[in-house]
């Protein structure tokens, strides 16, 4: 039983720790190109709101 197990870990895990790899991958490419997106507006913003008078 143990050693099915093992063999069931070695190929399960693969594919998960890929999943996994992935997700945080995906994860950080949205997080890193949410920040720009928020980073951009700002001095389009100030300068927006400096038209305004703001």
């Amino acid at each position: 039983p143990a050693g099915s197990q093992d063999w069931m870990e070695r190929g399960l895990s693969p594919s998960m720790v890929s999943m996994i790899e992935w997700k945080c991958f995906t994860l950080g490419l949205s997080r890193s190109v949410m920040e720009l997106i928020k980073a951009v507006p700002y001095p389009s913003d100030l300068g927006h709101g400096r038209d305004h008078g703001w």
